[in-house]
C-alpha cells in the first residue's frame, strides 16, 4: 500500500468514525477534530482548536491529573473522564489516548472520546430493574411491608448474627379475629383496604428497628430484638390494645377490630431455626386465639 492510498485510508477513519477523534500536543492544544468529535461536543471544528483542552473536558475532574500523569509514565492511557459539551454541559466520556512521534520526532498525541451517556443510562435501568424486581419479590404487593419470604430473609439475617444468649428476641405472629365477618359483609375489596389501613397502623406503631412483615391472609408478624422477656409481654399487649381501641372505617361503616398474638421467643442455642420458632408462634397464637384478643406466650 503506497503512502497515498494510506493517507486516504487515514482519511476515511478520521472522517467516518462513530467516536471522537482529536490530534493534539501534549500540552492541551487541539489540531483536529473530525466530524464525529464536533457533533459530540456540539461545536465546530474551529471552536474546538481555539478552546483546546479545557473546552472539552471538565479540568477540575481529579481523574484528569492522574490520566495525564499515566499517558507521560507510559505513553497511553485509557480513563473515563467528565466531558463537556458546549455550554460547559457535562457528560461521561471513555477517553483513550497515545503519544506517538511524527517523522520529524515532534511529539503528538491522538485521543478518541465515546460518550458514554446511553451505556450509563442503560446501566441505571438495570439497577433500578433489579431493585424494582428484588422489592416485587420481597414485598407484599397490596399493603407494601415484607411479606413472608422478605421478612424470613430478614429475619435469618437477623438470627445469623446473634452472639450470644444476651441477645434477647422473639417473634410475634398476630391473627386478625373474625376477619372471615370483614370480608362476608362487607366483601373482598373493602376487606383488602382494611387490610391495608391495619398494615399501615401498625407500621406506624411499631419501633423503627423491629421487623414487620405480611406472613398471609390476615396474619402479620413481628421480630422483636433487645427486649427482656417483660419487655416483649408488655409490647405485645401494647399492640393488641392499640389495635383493640382503633377505629377503622369503611366509607361510613365502624370496623372494630382485635388480635390474637402467640410469642416464641429466640433462644441463643447454635442452631436457631427460624422455621421451628414460627411454627411455636403459630401454636401459640391459635391458642391465643381460643379466647380471642389475647395473647399467649
Amino acid at each position: 500500500m503506497n503512502k497515498s492510498i494510506n493517507l486516504e485510508f487515514y482519511k476515511l477513519i478520521f472522517e467516518n468514525s462513530l467516536d471522537a477523534i482529536f490530534l493534539t500536543s501534549p500540552d492541551g492544544k487541539i489540531y483536529r477534530a473530525n466530524k464525529a468529535a464536533c457533533e459530540m461536543f456540539d461545536m465546530s471544528e474551529p471552536e474546538i482548536i481555539r478552546g483546546g483542552r479545557k473546552c472539552i473536558v471538565d479540568t477540575k475532574d481529579p481523574r484528569l491529573k492522574i490520566a495525564l500523569n499515566q499517558r507521560e509514565a507510559t505513553g497511553k492511557v485509557v480513563v473515563e473522564l467528565t466531558c463537556l459539551r458546549k455550554g460547559k454541559k457535562p457528560f461521561p466520556g471513555l477517553v483513550s489516548s497515545v503519544v506517538f512521534l511524527d517523522s520529524n520526532h515532534n511529539k503528538w498525541t491522538a485521543i478518541i472520546v465515546r460518550d458514554l451517556t446511553e451505556f450509563k443510562e442503560s446501566q441505571k435501568s438495570l439497577v433500578k430493574c433489579r431493585d424494582d424486581n428484588e422489592y416485587l419479590a420481597t414485598h407484599d404487593y397490596m399493603t407494601e411491608i415484607l411479606n413472608r419470604r422478605g421478612f424470613i430473609n430478614k429475619a435469618k439475617e437477623f438470627l445469623e448474627n446473634l452472639l450470644s444468649e444476651d441477645d434477647n428476641c422473639a417473634f410475634l405472629l398476630l391473627d386478625i379475629d373474625y376477619f372471615k365477618e370483614v370480608n362476608d359483609n362487607f366483601g373482598h375489596i373493602k376487606g383488602d383496604n382494611i387490610l391495608n389501613e391495619f398494615a399501615r397502623f401498625l407500621s406506624l406503631n411499631v419501633d423503627n428497628d423491629t421487623l414487620l412483615g405480611r406472613y398471609g391472609g390476615d396474619e402479620f408478624i413481628i421480630l422483636l430484638n433487645n427486649k427482656t422477656d417483660e419487655e416483649i409481654i408488655e409490647e405485645a399487649n401494647r399492640i393488641k390494645n392499640i389495635i383493640y381501641k382503633k377505629e377503622f372505617f369503611l366509607d361510613n361503616d365502624l370496623v372494630k377490630l382485635s388480635v390474637s398474638i402467640g410469642i416464641a421467643k429466640c433462644r441463643f442455642d447454635g442452631t436457631k431455626d427460624i422455621d421451628e420458632i414460627i411454627s411455636l408462634a403459630d401454636t401459640n397464637m391459635y391458642k391465643a386465639k381460643i379466647k380471642r384478643n389475647s395473647i399467649h406466650w
